[in-house]
């Protein structure tokens, strides 16, 4: 579930989490891909359950929360954020930025910031436990005594903005938004301090983390913008424009520090909650080039209910060089009815990436299944005795 802008759709309503006290992390995560598969497409499961398997293992490649984003693609979902950073702080992935980060502040020089570390160390280790609440005052005890850790500032924000279960709702966007702003700027500071010269790996990890803060603190505004929208009659007033501006800054500063297709996501949302339908549009034709899987995202997101039919009209136009795009397309296509076009694509798809032969067994391609045998011999013949690829067409 996507947070969009409706009447009874608020803030609390979707970040809500069930029990977090009586699960795990991990557990939380794939429950939700579980849920979010089950409402796609018939026969998507089949062909695609493989590209969301989070298995026990697969939590030691959750090196970061924005990381996690990426992989997760359109599946992602904030209300993630926090079973996300349990992960990724009980791996032991943020070890190294921060002793480089302790290492600026030269904590054994200063009684007072050695302090802030080590509230900032034991809030790290109630985070990993999901005790969101000691974790939160810990991290509050460290900005005491140094108020500039933007690491700090950053989980601080997150609890305010994402905490919201059966257990506990330490939601309060006016703190998130407070600390979110304190993280951004001092996060931005340590990018462009002189100090980080020479440390790529470093500033890479800064640079991740910098533009998780942007994203996050555009989240605050789309929050704030909807909730504007509905106090002014759900007209696009002054206050409504400069919320919605502010989560288009901010998104547009995410995906200029660190790339990512949720900060264009966001910058799409923002556009079109602002009524600049051609403007998002352009932007999620980009998203759906890069990863086509998105269109199941933009299916289920009614804010841009005024653009999908044209969405869905530019599919057969939008061309990708991706062999898992072209994938989704065909089983669109075979959706759709429109075998001709989905033929093309899976006869191209065999004899270019053999290995793709095995993911056209599922049923939805049955009504092609005569042709992919086909396709799978030429590409074996090929294999021994490569073909000019004109050779290789057969109707």
């Amino acid at each position: 579930m996507t947070y969009q802008r409706a009447k009874d759709f608020n803030w609390l309503n979707y970040s809500f989490l069930p029990s977090i006290l009586q699960t795990t992390p991990n557990a939380m995560i794939r429950k939700h891909i579980q849920e979010y598969m089950d409402t796609l497409p018939e026969g998507f499961t089949e062909i695609s359950s493989s590209l969301y398997e989070i298995g026990e293992s697969a939590v030691q490649r959750f090196s970061s929360t924005i990381n996690t984003i990426e992989t997760l693609g359109n599946i992602f979902d904030y209300k993630l954020c926090l079973p996300i950073d349990t992960i990724t702080v009980a791996n032991g992935n943020l070890r190294a930025i921060l002793s480089y980060m302790d290492e600026l502040r030269e904590p054994q020089k200063n009684p007072k910031t050695a302090q802030a570390c080590e509230y900032r160390s034991s809030g790290i280790n109630k985070l990993s436990v999901s005790l969101f609440d000691k974790a939160l005052e810990l991290f509050l005890k460290s900005l005491e005594l140094d108020d500039t850790d933007f690491f700090v500032n950053l989980a601080a924000a997150k609890i305010y903005l994402y905490c919201n279960n059966s257990e506990q709702n330490l939601v309060d966007l006016k703190k998130a938004e407070e600390y979110l702003k304190n993280a951004l700027r001092y996060g931005q500071a340590e990018l462009t301090s002189p100090r980080l010269i020479g440390k790529s790996k470093e500033a890479y990890d800064i640079k991740k983390m910098v533009a998780e803060v942007a994203l996050h603190y555009s989240v605050v505004h789309l929050i704030n913008g909807n909730d504007l929208y509905f106090k002014e009659q759900e007209l696009l007033t002054d206050p409504v424009l400069v919320s919605y501006n502010k989560m288009l800054e901010l998104a547009n500063l995410s995906d200029s520090v660190y790339p990512t297709l949720e900060a264009k996501y966001s910058k799409a949302k923002a556009n079109i909650l602002m009524a600049k339908d051609k403007d998002a549009l352009d932007i999620l034709l980009k998203i759906l080039q890069e990863d086509l899987k998105f269109i199941y995202r933009i299916r289920k997101d009614k804010d841009f209910a005024n653009i999908l039919e044209f969405i869905e009209n530019s599919l057969e136009t939008i061309n990708s060089q991706k062999p898992e795009n072209n994938f989704i397309k065909s089983f669109e296509f075979m959706r759709q009815g429109k075998l001709d076009l989905a033929k093309k694509l899976i006869r191209t798809l065999i004899l270019e990436e053999p290995n793709y032969f095995d993911r056209f067994s599922a049923q939805c391609f049955n009504p092609l299944r005569k042709d992919i045998d086909g396709f799978r011999f030429l590409s074996v013949i090929n294999t021994l005795t490569p073909l000019p690829m004109a050779d290789l067409d057969f109707k």
